[in-house]
């Protein structure tokens, strides 16, 4: 009988240990994502802040941004005419230009705003940070943010403007490109971010509609001056689309790529931004082109 009650004894508190284990693994488990998520939605607001302490300095008026529906990914350029009707355009081989394509009406641009900013104001950011290299305004969303380059694709995507750690991550252009937004190829990366901040509205592109609406986009260099740029086309794409292994000083390249550009437009631009959350390859891009 006493083994019994021993074994019964032995039974349950090995039972019990097991249970508070579990307890013990469920409750870390549960306080850390909790702190996890309060930490991100201190990240965010911090990050939110500070991009509207920037806005403040370099003083641009928005209209109320267009909500975003994302649509579902298909691969290929998508050309937007005036009469709404859309062609796709398949690029797999750049030096030839399909009939299609010849044909294809460029969304005339919407007069922008009459914008501008002061000296004063492009010196205070470049004084806050020397990586400063201009500023990006989609009038109509809430793309207004400032654009930094160093000497990696690395540093400022987890970073903001002020260098601090953030998951916001700053808009930062390709290292690569040579002379900031005098180059004939620009490229911008930016985070799709849950809260809509960064290149959140970048997906709005992949709608007819909300392309039709938003053709252009407004470029400030360090200089202060201004420099629009006409939104013709986007891509559903991955991390090794050609776009980003082109030459960024072989102009002859970049203007074959982008056949379908007016024969004038002598600056490409490229907005790059990751399409899922699942998919750490998946891309959209927006490209646009000066004269």
């Amino acid at each position: 009988m006493k083994n019994k009650n021993s074994f019964f004894k032995q039974h349950f508190f090995k039972s019990n240990g097991l249970l508070v284990i579990l307890f013990i693994l469920g409750f870390g488990i549960a306080s850390f994502a909790a702190f996890r998520l309060i930490s991100d939605l201190r990240d965010d607001r911090l990050s939110r802040n500070e991009y509207n302490s920037l806005r403040s300095i370099i003083n641009i008026t928005r209209e109320t941004p267009t909500p975003t529906n994302t649509p579902s990914a298909t691969q290929g350029y998508y050309h937007y005419d005036n009469n709404n009707n859309n062609s796709e355009v398949n690029n797999n081989d750049n030096n030839q230009t399909s009939e299609q394509d010849e044909t294809i009406q460029t969304p005339v641009a919407t007069p922008s705003p009459p914008f501008s900013v002061s000296t004063d104001d492009v010196n205070e950011l470049i004084r806050l940070n020397n990586d400063f290299v201009g500023w990006i305004h989609i009038e109509g969303t809430r793309i207004s943010y400032p654009v930094v380059q160093t000497d990696d694709n690395d540093y400022y995507l987890h970073r903001t403007f002020s260098r601090r750690q953030s998951q916001a991550g700053s808009i930062f252009m390709d290292y690569r490109v040579p002379d900031a937004f005098e180059s004939p190829l620009i490229i911008l990366y930016g985070h799709n971010n849950r809260d809509g901040t960064m290149f959140a509205d970048v997906m709005g592109f992949g709608t007819r509609g909300y392309m039709n609406s938003h053709t252009s986009l407004v470029i400030f260099n360090r200089d202060g001056e201004k420099i629009e740029f006409t939104i013709f086309a986007v891509r559903w794409t991955d991390a090794w689309d050609a776009v980003y292994q082109l030459d960024f000083h072989d102009e002859t390249a970049i203007r074959r790529h982008f056949n379908s550009a007016p024969a004038d437009a002598n600056r490409f631009l490229v907005l790059s931004t990751c399409s899922s959350n699942t998919d750490l390859d998946a891309r959209l891009i927006v490209l646009a082109y000066a004269r």
